[in-house]
């Protein structure tokens, strides 16, 4: 028998390895950016990179440890990622650029986005709410006085 890659199991196809779910129930496996051969939910890799970004400063893949670049797709939601490029000769080995700075700057219009909507659905409301803590300034201010 050659020593090497093994093809995969049936079963092992199916599932997420790690929270083990059926890749179907769960979307379909992430296509890696990395020459991993291993099946991840989107939520399992999602979460596996949050991860590393979180203990390491930079997201890497859970099974073969390749540095990736996340990006966040506003009109999508959700991350991308491709893998890192590699790091430049003489140059010492940093964190991925201001990776929190611009995730938030890529992320910030879908949050302007979902917070408008939030804000048209709860138009009565917040109209309602401002129009009575005016009313309840005008009291207070007048028995101040």
């Amino acid at each position: 028998a050659a020593v090497g890659k093994q093809p995969r199991q049936e079963d092992e196809e199916l599932d997420c390895a790690i929270c083990f779910e059926t890749l179907e129930s769960m979307g379909g496996a992430v296509p890696l950016p990395c020459e991993c051969r291993v099946s991840y939910c989107s939520r399992c890799w999602d979460r596996a990179l949050a991860a590393s970004m979180s203990a390491s400063g930079r997201a890497t893949c859970p099974s073969c440890r390749a540095p990736m670049h996340v990006d966040f797709d506003p009109d999508l939601g959700r991350l991308r990622f491709a893998r890192a490029p590699a790091p430049r000769a003489g140059s010492e080995e940093k964190s991925e650029d201001n990776w929190r700075t611009r995730l938030y700057t890529q992320a910030k219009p879908l949050q302007i986005r979902l917070l408008r909507r939030y804000g048209e659905a709860l138009g009565f409301f917040v109209s309602q709410v401002a129009n009575e803590a005016g009313a309840a300034n005008g009291q207070r201010g007048a028995a101040i006085a």
